[in-house]
């Protein structure tokens, strides 16, 4: 066998295996689903991010890690015995209900001052309490989602699972932009794993008829 044609295939298997997994196998349905890197108008350090449950289940979380949003990149551990019920939010906070440079209106569920997310190169990683990697979010620049100059956070869609800035405000003071404790804000249905996705039903299309703009030249015949 030729060996650069052995190389190659070396090669190739090893930066197979160095791909990082953006999911666990068989993982529960929890996702990151929005996130305030940005700070408020209160205090830059006015941070949260929020862990959607979108699956059927309650899921325990006591004991997962999050990675990319700790002061000294220090590592967040959620609490034993934390259960997330199906279709609920839970949100991790720097400050807590009522502090003055906070503009959260409702409790946050975690209370933590080692949060602290980095308004550049994001690399945001959830892992169970077994190591697996759950849901990640990897934007090596400026992210194109949220605004330091709104405070708005970046949210997640249930449909596609893609980013984009929040335009309205909820559960927040001052105006602020986002939604914490809201999930899927712009869809409410929740994702369940393994489901058939049942296209909509579409009507037929009608035959398209054309007129001639030229009246047809009669046959005649002798």
């Amino acid at each position: 066998m030729n060996r650069n044609y052995v190389l190659g295939i070396l090669f190739a298997l090893s930066f197979v295996s160095s791909v990082p997994r953006a999911h666990a196998a068989n993982s529960p349905a929890v996702i990151l689903s929005e996130i305030a890197w940005a700070g408020s108008a209160q205090s830059t350090a006015d941070e949260w991010i929020e862990l959607a449950n979108v699956g059927t289940e309650s899921v325990p979380l006591g004991g997962w890690q999050l990675t990319g949003v700790g002061t000294s990149d220090s590592i967040l551990t959620i609490p034993a015995d934390t259960l997330l019920g199906a279709g609920s939010a839970y949100l991790i906070s720097n400050y807590a209900l009522g502090d003055p440079k906070s503009t959260l209106g409702i409790s946050a569920d975690f209370v933590t001052t080692a949060v602290s997310i980095p308004n550049t190169a994001l690399n945001i990683t959830l892992v169970d309490n077994t190591g697996a990697i759950i849901d990640t979010l990897i934007d090596p620049g400026t992210p194109d989602v949220g605004s330091s100059t709104t405070f708005a956070s970046m949210e997640r869609s249930l449909t596609d699972l893609s980013w984009a800035s929040a335009e309205t405000s909820t559960n927040l003071l001052n105006s602020q932009l986002g939604s914490p404790g809201v999930i899927g804000h712009a869809v409410a249905a929740p994702i369940i794993e393994g489901a058939d996705i049942e296209e909509p039903a579409t009507e037929p299309e009608a035959p398209i008829v054309t007129e001639s703009a030229v009246d047809p030249v009669p046959i005649v015949t002798e």
